[in-house]
């Protein structure tokens, strides 16, 4: 998995958003089940992306 998308919303979360919308970027990918969960590590449970991809065995 490509971090930067995980890392695009960290910004974000940092600032209090509180959900974020990917359309095909979040089911397009090799693993979507995985990289949707990563998301919500970062989203909801304030991870960094480096720490979710770890979490959920993607690849950088």
């Amino acid at each position: 998995m490509n971090d930067d998308k995980c890392g695009r919303i960290t910004g974000g979360t940092r600032r209090g958003v509180g959900g974020v919308v990917f359309g095909r970027n979040a089911i397009q990918v090799p693993d979507a089940p995985r990289f949707q969960r990563a998301l919500c590590d970062v989203v909801k449970r304030g991870m960094t992306p480096e720490e979710a991809i770890r979490k959920q065995g993607l690849e950088a």
